[in-house]
């Protein structure tokens, strides 16, 4: 990031995207890619089991439908799976044990 372009721009967004990866609870792993109009999440569980949720935010800003099935988004769904894939590869450290579960 090069902070003096983004003081010399104040309406552009500084990145494109945020990465956040999650220990949700034991063998549960959450990696979510989000932008400024929607949101995939990725459910991994060490069984080898996952789940996808995406919601475009500007519509659906509650995240009440998860549009990860509709024909409608498959090509947006695809290029953010992806860039979370290769996001998560290219800055992959080992989790870090939870000391505690609630």
């Amino acid at each position: 990031l090069d902070p003096d372009a983004i003081l010399r721009q104040p309406g552009r967004s500084a990145r494109d995207n945020v990465l956040v990866d999650f220990r949700a609870e034991r063998g549960l792993y959450i990696n979510s890619l989000i932008t400024d109009r929607y949101r995939l999440s990725l459910y991994s569980v060490e069984d080898g089991t996952h789940d996808l949720e995406f919601y475009d935010l500007e519509a659906d800003p509650c995240e009440f439908r998860n549009e990860a099935e509709n024909p409608r988004f498959a090509k947006i769904v695809q290029k953010m799976l992806s860039d979370l894939i290769y996001q998560r590869s290219e800055h992959s450290l080992p989790w870090q044990p939870r000391m505690a579960f609630a």
